[in-house]
């Protein structure tokens, strides 16, 4: 019997320690060849009636995309409402960065927002058109960021598999197993 608990407690920290822990990322969509990651400022937890930026970085497998080649249109919406339709801006304009196309936008209000992006070249052959689209949380206020809680949700969970690792390792040495 003693020997059931602690294996299951020892396989069950175990268990525990190798499960990924939610941290701070970035969304990532796909369709075809491109792959889409927005980044929304502050932090990926937009704040209701605050100015976030949207960021957008590109990759394409067949190393054919190139913002300044794309009428990428930007859709948001609130439910069925359409709150938002725009060109997206080459982010090299603005400032330099690793995104290759940004706008601003300032959600009206807590809720889950759809962010839609169609793209298309403006060049022949430069590149297919895709459309990937995000489900995002914006929220009333100011949240602390993910990494706080999960850092220190690691730490605990880390100890707490020593501590029970200690243990199993201290009975078998008493040979009480």
């Amino acid at each position: 019997m003693k020997l059931k608990v602690l294996t299951f407690a020892f396989f069950f920290s175990l268990f525990i320690t190798i499960t990924p822990q939610k941290t701070l990322a970035h969304e990532e969509a796909k369709d075809g060849n491109m792959t889409v990651v927005l980044h929304v400022e502050p932090n990926d937890n937009p704040i209701a009636q605050k100015l976030s930026n949207l960021d957008f970085e590109f990759a394409d497998k067949q190393e054919k995309f190139k913002p300044q080649d794309c009428n990428c249109r930007l859709t948001i919406f609130l439910g069925d409402n359409k709150l938002l339709e725009t060109n997206l801006k080459k982010t090299a304009e603005i400032e330099p960065s690793i995104f290759g196309l940004t706008t601003s936008y300032i959600f009206p209000a807590a809720g889950s927002y759809q962010i839609a992006l169609s793209a298309s070249p403006n060049k022949n052959n430069s590149f297919k058109n895709f459309d990937v689209s995000w489900t995002t949380q914006v929220s009333a206020q100011q949240i602390k960021p993910r990494t706080e809680f999960s850092y220190t949700k690691t730490i605990l969970t880390y100890f707490a598999f020593a501590a029970v690792l200690s243990l199993f390792i201290f009975l078998l040495i008493l040979k009480v197993i």
